[in-house]
């Protein structure tokens, strides 16, 4: 029969698509799947050059040039955990770009199956939403006193010979 030996694991989620300036997270889940206790076990991230970290979302990882790394200790037969962190997406990242940023474990234990000693994520860059947030600030009244001036968004846009579709017009008057 095989020798009883730690098995590290690693599974990385992220996102699929980003747009420039979005803030991102991954997300690694660790595992010890072997018989055995593991110990000096080191997680580390390596970063696309379109990310920067949120340096205070890592924890008690340390970021040395674009790898993140996690001294997690020993890690006992059947346990493990979860981290997750941010990163922003940079203005080098280009619209359909795919980007990849993979985690690996190790341990000081020899290990039979190496196959799931790393993981990698990969997000495809989209072009930003072209409106995250669209606040319209209708209906209008006047705050002036010489004036009496109120008017509704379907006023407006009627005004400018604008045609919306896909929208129903609950107050324009015919």
């Amino acid at each position: 029969h095989a020798a009883a030996c730690p098995d590290l694991a690693v599974v990385k989620t992220g996102p699929a698509t980003a747009a420039v300036g979005d803030q991102v997270t991954y997300t690694l889940v660790y595992t010890n799947q072997g018989a055995i206790t593991d110990t000096s076990v080191q997680l580390t991230d390596v970063l696309p050059a379109q990310v920067t970290p949120n340096t205070s979302s890592l924890g008690s990882g340390s970021l040395s040039g674009n790898t993140i790394s996690w001294s997690l200790g020993s890690l006992a037969a059947g346990s493990g955990g979860a981290i997750s962190f941010q990163a922003s997406v940079t203005t080098n990242a280009s619209i359909g770009q795919y980007i990849t940023n993979l985690t690996q474990i190790h341990g000081a234990g020899a290990e039979l199956n190496t196959n799931n000693n790393s993981s990698m994520a990969v997000t495809r860059i989209v072009a930003p939403s072209p409106c995250a947030t669209c606040v319209v600030g209708y209906p209008y009244a006047s705050t002036n006193p010489l004036t009496s001036v109120v008017f509704s968004e379907s006023e407006v846009l009627a005004a400018f010979n604008t045609n919306v579709t896909g929208v129903t017009d609950t107050d324009r008057k015919s």
